[in-house]
């Protein structure tokens, strides 16, 4: 069976899974499957109730690990942290079951507590996780040197793994250049101003060699690409991150690698030109595409993606792109001027005279040959020979 998309396929399991529920009703693991594939859908207290069921029909830790865990994404972290514990009276050498105890401490900002679990999930086997946690509750705690000393030997031991440096790397922007080891005594609110204004400059430039190094170990690592990009805006190096945009593999989504929520529009707008120079022009369109869907409401994107399009010789998805600008309230002279560009074409030639016109409007000193030249073209496609030559002289004199 061939699925169209990751929806249908879930779906289907579903599906499968009830029927398999039918047939044997006491198996927990059917019900921890069901769960897995509702959250899916985003049907959270149905899948809450699968997880309960697997715990009511069998009372193991996995199971408690399980539903803690399905707890924590959804920042329920106190009834994550009970789960966890619940799981831990069930097998108290369980590393797991501590581990995720201790990310649920982290976030109810129970550091110590946290520091203890990480510490037991450690003495019972998670050595390389629970390093990379004890390093992230220290820095919680601002004590930036014991945090790095832990880093820097897991990633001795460990230097094939992306975590590590990515972890090692964020860390290094945490760290202010005015600090030292008394920085206990600054509030969090302080040292937050202090290191905006006065960032550490080589501890910056030696998280951009980590972030590098995670995504060479793992190029799907998509808050690396976001943290990297980070690291060279504070550094003013936007073309480097750039250059590093670029070289993506063009068959891995753009969307998976960064978080366009927290890329700025002018950036957007660099990179989507360099991207053109590159001879990019479908990654670019690509990049619009997913900055869109994060900020369905910017008028730029969808014009810069339209210019894109319309490069492309992709008309009618070009034409979208402008009239949704015009929509959105961008009302400029070079707005109605594409719009009726690319609506002659389509062959609207209607259409394309009358949003010409309105760009004329807008253009009262006669500056923009382009509105002339095209209108021109439109009335000939009219049959309007007459005032064609008109237009075209206009353009002419302009140019």
């Amino acid at each position: 069976m061939e699925f169209n998309n990751i929806e249908e396929f879930f779906k289907e399991l579903l599906n499968v899974i009830d029927e398999m529920i039918k047939e044997n009703p006491d198996n927990p693991e059917l019900y921890i499957n069901k769960g897995h594939c509702l959250v899916n859908f985003n049907r959270l207290n149905e899948a809450e109730e699968c997880y309960s069921k697997a715990i009511f029909l069998e009372s193991s830790a996995v199971n408690y690990i399980t539903r803690g865990v399905f707890y924590q994404n959804q920042n329920l972290f106190e009834l994550s942290r009970n789960d966890y514990q619940t799981a831990i009276k069930i097998d108290n050498k369980n590393a797991d079951a501590y581990l995720f105890l201790g990310v649920a401490y982290h976030k109810l900002d129970c550091y110590d507590e946290a520091l203890k679990s990480f510490k037991k999930a450690k003495k019972y086997g998670n050595s390389y996780a629970a390093d990379i946690c004890i390093a992230k509750t220290l820095a919680s705690l601002r004590q930036y040197e014991n945090a790095l000393s832990i880093l820097n030997k897991t990633i001795l031991l460990y230097p094939d793994c992306s975590d590590g440096y990515f972890q090692r790397g964020i860390l290094r922007m945490k760290i202010p250049a005015i600090l030292n080891k008394k920085s206990s005594a600054i509030s969090f609110e302080k040292e937050f101003e202090l290191c905006t204004k006065f960032f550490n400059k080589d501890q910056t430039k030696l998280a951009v060699k980590d972030f590098k190094k995670a995504i060479s170990l793992d190029k799907t690592n998509s808050e690396a690409y976001h943290q990297l990009i980070n690291a060279y805006e504070k550094l003013g190096q936007k073309n480097n991150a750039i250059k590093t945009l670029i070289k993506i593999d063009k068959d891995n989504p753009i969307e998976n690698l960064i978080d366009f929520t927290k890329i700025t529009t002018s950036f957007c707008i660099k990179l989507e030109n360099d991207l053109y120079k590159a001879n990019k022009t479908e990654r670019a369109i690509d990049i619009c595409s997913a900055f869109i869907k994060n900020n369905r409401d910017n008028a730029k994107i969808y014009i810069l993606r339209g210019n894109l399009h319309y490069i492309m010789g992709n008309f009618k998805e070009a034409s979208d792109d402008f009239y949704t600008a015009r929509d959105l309230g961008l009302d400029s002279c070079d707005l109605f001027l594409k719009i009726g560009a690319v609506d002659y074409q389509n062959e609207k030639y209607l259409d394309a005279l009358q949003n010409l016109n309105i760009a004329t409007e807008k253009d009262s000193m006669q500056e923009c040959d382009k509105i002339y030249y095209y209108r021109g073209l439109v009335k000939m496609a009219l049959q309007q020979y007459r005032d064609a030559l008109d237009d075209i002289f206009v353009a002419i004199s302009i140019n």
